[in-house]
């Protein structure tokens, strides 16, 4: 473990132990807060999606390859979070990928519950094919709860009978939903990650399930059908209380054929990627993503 991680790791559990305590929308506006400072790389160029895309923000780099893109859902526990919170990260892959990146700024929980995000995830993959973007093209890459929507997607798509995009390139992924209720299970991970514990996971499903079945394959891809999908590429650290199911999933994916790697980072705890530029393990899990997404492009006729 670097000494930065060590020291915010200390910092972020002096500073959140009361957490539990606050409401969702207080949540959203520290999250926010906490990471809205950070400015897009100088090398990519950021355009609001005109009237006839879907909401969210393109992220351009001044030199790229014009025939591929990048789909990307944010994190925030399907309860917050959006460009400004995550354009130092988007705008970094697609630099380093040398891709377009489009930002899906999908309809957040507990104003708008299950289905409305999935729905906006799907709608923004149809845009994208009808746009002219072969799906072979078409890279889907996440971070923490929008691991949710981008495995969900793939089931939309298969269930619709469209064609699958080249890959899932996942960071910290949530995978289920249901794990939200199951105390016993992850009780002890509380003690590893300073960032997530069963009670607020909770508090996020709940908000965003509205009522729904958490075993549904769109809230927890975990149970999906995976055969038929694109390969999936997951980066997480040993300290994340989501590493568990995510294991489960990729073994779930070798079992029904899928073409899957996971990269597990030593003491690295849930959403340490946001602090790029500051740990070097941050750094390290976007690096090790956009490496995969160029090189399953490459392998796909770039």
């Amino acid at each position: 473990m670097s000494l930065r991680l060590n020291l915010l790791k200390y910092w972020i559990q002096r500073s959140t132990n009361k957490n539990h305590e606050k409401s969702i929308y207080e949540l959203r506006e520290e999250f926010t807060a906490a990471f809205n400072k950070h400015d897009t790389h100088p090398h990519v160029d950021t355009d609001i999606s005109n009237h006839k895309s879907p909401d969210g923000i393109w992220y351009t780099p001044k030199k790229h390859i014009p025939h591929q893109i990048i789909l990307y859902f944010h994190g925030g526990g399907m309860c917050f979070g959006g460009s400004d919170t995550h354009a130092h990260i988007v705008s970094e892959i697609a630099h380093q990928c040398q891709m377009r990146l489009f930002f899906l700024n999908y309809r957040l929980s507990p104003e708008f519950p299950f289905p409305k995000a999935i729905d906006d995830a799907f709608v923004a993959y149809k845009y994208l094919l009808s746009s002219g973007y072969e799906a072979r093209h078409i890279s889907i890459a996440a971070d923490s709860s929008g691991g949710l929507l981008a495995l969900g997607l793939c089931y939309l798509i298969k269930e619709k009978g469209l064609e699958m995009p080249n890959i899932l390139a996942l960071l910290s992924p949530a995978t289920s939903t249901h794990i939200c209720f199951q105390d016993d299970l992850y009780r002890d991970w509380e003690r590893r990650d300073p960032v997530l514990n069963i009670t607020l996971l909770r508090r996020y499903a709940v908000a965003y399930l509205a009522g729904e079945d958490a075993r549904s394959p769109l809230c927890s891809p975990i149970y999906s059908d995976l055969k038929g999908y694109p390969p999936i590429f997951s980066v997480i650290g040993d300290n994340d209380i989501l590493i568990e199911p995510l294991r489960q999933l990729h073994l779930n994916a070798s079992t029904d054929g899928v073409i899957n790697r996971l990269f597990i980072q030593p003491d690295a705890f849930h959403g340490h990627y946001l602090w790029l530029k500051i740990l070097p393990e941050a750094q390290e899990a976007i690096d090790t993503l956009c490496r995969f997404i160029m090189q399953q492009s490459l392998s796909s006729g770039r």
